[in-house]
């Protein structure tokens, strides 16, 4: 078995997204070494796993461009990184893509210095499944001017 049995997809090394109907799979994330999870909605549980509650009210069929979400970068920031030195991979999970490319896009300006615009090139092209919206550029164009 591999992520892609499982519909979970690589970002970069350690760091993975899926979608919320993934996350049901508990065991087998394990098996994964995939012990840390983001959870955005607060909608997963699971007693084998270390979890992390976003817990942004998200639901696809409400969000708009123009929508931000309350999310403390640093905290998830954090919480990456400890997953990656207990060298387990994380798996950033919602209903859709948007908060997870939004975590990692935080994480890549944060950890690997990429700029504001390294970050847009290189999350555009690894998750050119997603289209990723002016809202999502907007919040990592703000949180890299506060960090830089």
């Amino acid at each position: 078995m591999d992520y892609t049995d499982l519909n979970i997809i690589k970002i970069i090394p350690g760091i993975y997204i899926a979608d919320i109907h993934t996350q049901y799979l508990e065991d087998n994330l394990s098996l994964l070494n995939l012990n840390y999870i983001i959870n955005i909605n607060k909608t997963f549980t699971g007693n084998k796993l270390t979890i992390f509650d976003v817990g942004v009210d998200a639901n696809l069929e409400y969000i708009d461009s123009t929508q931000t979400f309350d999310i403390d970068f640093n905290t998830t920031n954090l919480f990456i990184i400890t997953a990656l030195q207990n060298n387990s991979n994380i798996l950033i999970c919602d209903t859709n893509y948007s908060i997870p490319i939004l975590i990692i896009g935080a994480f890549l300006i944060k950890y690997l210095k990429l700029s504001f615009t390294e970050c847009i090139y290189w999350l555009t092209n690894k998750c050119n499944f997603y289209s990723i919206s002016k809202n999502i550029c907007y919040q990592l164009f703000i949180y890299y001017k506060e960090i830089n």
